[in-house]
C-alpha cells in the first residue's frame, strides 16, 4: 500500500466476480511477500525487505477488505484501524533494520535486488490488470486498484536502487529507497487511521459541537496516559511546566481541561498543600483523575463540566490557572473564549500557565501532522501549529506573555506559555464573543473609556 491513501475500511463491493478477483490478488501478494522477504535476507537488501512488507500489508488489507464486505460501518472502520496499526509496525521494523544496516559494511547483491524487483513489478502489474475492471467503482473499490498501481511504481524504485548499488558498489542507494518506502508506509498508516476514526465518530453519531475526548476519540481514552507518556516525553515537559507554575503552599490552582489528572500527581509531589481543582467535560477522564487523586491521598477535586468564570465553583478567584494539551483540540472561537474566561476568573496579579502544541516548524511540523492532526483533525489544530496562542492570550487581556520553553517530541513540539493578569485591570475589557455582538461590546467599551479618560477616539475592545 505504499504511496496510497487507502480507504478500504468502507469497501462495499458485493459482486461475486469482484470477490474472486480480490482473492486472486490476495494470493499474488502473499506469495510475493515470502519470495521477496527471503530474497531480502539472502541478498542483504533492506529495500527488498521493505517492499516485502508492503506485500504483506497489501495481503492483510485486501483480506480484511474481503472479510468485512457487507459489514456495518463501525466494523469496517475497526478493521481499517488494524490496517493502519499494522503499517505503523512495518514502518518501525523497516526503519530499525535500515538504521542497523547503515552501520554495516557489506553492499546488497544488486542482481538479486533488480531481479526480484522485476518479479515484484510483474506481480503488481498482474494485480492491476485483474482489478482494472473495477477501477471506476466507488472510492473504496477504486482505492484497492490504486494501491496495486502505486505499488508497481514503488517496485521501480527497488529496481533503480539495485542498479545504483551495482554502479556505485555502495549500500546507500538501497538504504535510501528503504527509508523512502518506510515514509510512505507511515503516510498511508496515518491516512487510513484518520479516515477510520472519522467513520467511527460518524457511526457513533457524536455531535459536531461536543467536546473532543482524550486522543480525539472516546474508545481511545484507556490508552491516553500510555500514549502521552511515551510519545510526548511527558516527564520532561511536566518538569518544565511545574517549574514554570511554581506551586506554593496555600495557593489555589485551577486546572482547565484536567483530563485524566496526571498533572495533579506531579504537582502534589512538589506542593502537597496546594489547593487544586480540575475541571473537564469528559466523564471517563474525570473518573480516572479522581482515582489517581485517591491513590496519592491528595485533597484535589475534579469536576465534570465546561470551564466558565461564572461557575460558583470558582467564586473565590484562584492564584493560578493551568491548562495542558487542551487548546489545540478546540475551535478557534473556543480558544478565545477559554482565554477570556481564564482572565476573568483569575485574581488580579494572578497568572496563567499553558502547556500545549505551539508553533510547529521543520520536522516537528511533519510529526505533528502525522500524529496529532491524524487523531484530532486539522481544522482545530492548525491554528496552534501556526502560532496563534500568544495572540489569543494577549487579546484576552493578559500581559507579559512569554513562551518559556519549547520541547521537541515525537508528536510535534510542546510549548510552555506564561502570562499575567494586571494588578489593576484595564477598564472596558469585556467578555466579548467573536460574532455579531462584537460591535455593541466595543462601542460600550469606547463610551466608558472616553468618559473616564476624557479622550474622544474610536477604540476596539480595550482602552489603551
Amino acid at each position: 500500500m505504499a504511496g496510497c491513501a487507502c480507504d478500504n475500511n468502507q469497501f462495499d463491493g458485493r459482486s461475486p466476480a469482484y470477490k474472486r478477483a480480490l482473492m486472486a490478488v490476495i494470493a499474488i501478494n502473499a506469495a510475493m511477500f515470502f519470495v521477496e522477504m527471503s530474497a531480502g535476507f539472502w541478498g542483504g537488501s533492506q529495500a527488498l525487505k521493505a517492499d516485502a512488507l508492503d506485500f504483506a500489508g497489501d495481503t492483510t488489507t485486501y483480506a480484511l477488505s474481503l472479510a468485512v464486505i457487507g459489514a456495518s460501518l463501525r466494523v469496517r472502520s475497526m478493521a481499517a484501524l488494524i490496517k493502519g496499526a499494522s503499517l505503523a509496525l512495518m514502518t518501525l521494523f523497516v526503519l530499525t533494520t535500515t538504521v542497523a544496516a547503515a552501520f554495516g559494511e557489506a553492499s546488497p547483491a544488486a542482481p538479486i535486488m533488480s531481479g526480484v524487483g522485476l518479479a515484484a513489478l510483474a506481480a503488481n502489474v498482474a494485480s492491476v490488470l485483474i482489478l482494472l475492471r473495477w477501477r471506476d467503482g466507488d472510492s473504496n473499490i477504486r482505492s484497492v486498484w490504486l494501491c496495486s498501481r502505486n505499488d508497481a511504481i514503488g517496485n521501480i524504485g527497488v529496481i533503480a536502487a539495485g542498479g545504483a548499488v551495482w554502479i556505485t558498489g555502495s549500500f546507500w542507494p538501497d538504504l535510501i529507497v528503504a527509508a523512502l518506502l518506510a515514509t510512505l508506509f507511515l503516510k498511508s498508516s496515518a491516512a487510513i487511521t484518520s479516515q477510520a476514526l472519522k467513520e467511527i465518530n460518524a457511526a457513533t453519531n457524536r455531535p459536531a459541537n461536543s467536546h473532543t475526548p482524550p486522543l480525539g476519540h472516546a474508545f481511545l481514552t484507556p490508552l491516553y496516559d500510555f500514549a502521552i507518556r511515551w510519545l510526548t516525553r511527558e516527564r520532561y515537559w511536566h518538569q518544565a511546566f511545574i517549574a514554570d507554575i511554581a506551586p506554593k503552599r496555600g495557593e489555589k490552582i485551577i486546572d482547565v481541561g484536567s483530563g485524566t489528572g496526571s498533572l495533579v500527581v506531579a504537582i502534589h509531589a512538589i506542593s502537597p498543600e496546594t489547593t487544586y481543582i480540575g475541571i473537564d467535560p469528559d466523564e471517563e477522564a474525570v473518573r480516572r483523575a479522581r482515582a489517581k487523586a485517591a491513590r496519592i491521598n491528595t485533597l484535589a477535586k475534579f469536576e465534570v463540566g465546561y470551564f466558565s468564570a461564572g461557575d460558583p465553583l470558582f467564586a473565590e478567584p484562584p492564584d493560578k490557572i493551568v491548562c495542558s494539551l487542551v487548546l489545540h483540540q478546540v475551535p478557534v472561537a473556543e480558544k478565545y473564549r477559554i482565554a477570556r474566561e481564564i482572565f476573568n476568573s483569575l485574581k488580579p496579579g494572578g497568572s496563567v500557565h499553558i502547556a500545549d502544541y505551539g508553533l510547529q516548524s521543520g520536522l516537528q511540523r511533519k510529526l505533528f501532522r502525522m500524529t496529532v492532526q491524524a487523531l484530532d483533525g486539522v481544522e482545530n489544530t492548525q491554528p496552534n501549529a501556526d502560532g496563534i496562542l500568544p495572540s489569543v492570550l494577549s487579546e484576552a487581556g493578559f500581559t507579559d506573555v512569554v513562551e518559556a520553553e519549547t520541547i521537541s517530541t515525537l508528536t510535534g513540539s510542546i510549548s510552555i506559555f506564561r502570562a499575567s493578569k494586571p494588578t489593576k485591570p484595564k477598564q472596558g475589557l469585556k467578555d466579548e464573543t467573536r460574532d455579531e455582538t462584537n460591535d455593541t461590546a466595543r462601542n460600550s467599551g469606547a463610551d466608558i473609556c472616553s468618559a473616564e479618560l476624557g479622550v474622544s477616539k474610536t477604540i476596539s475592545g480595550i482602552c489603551d
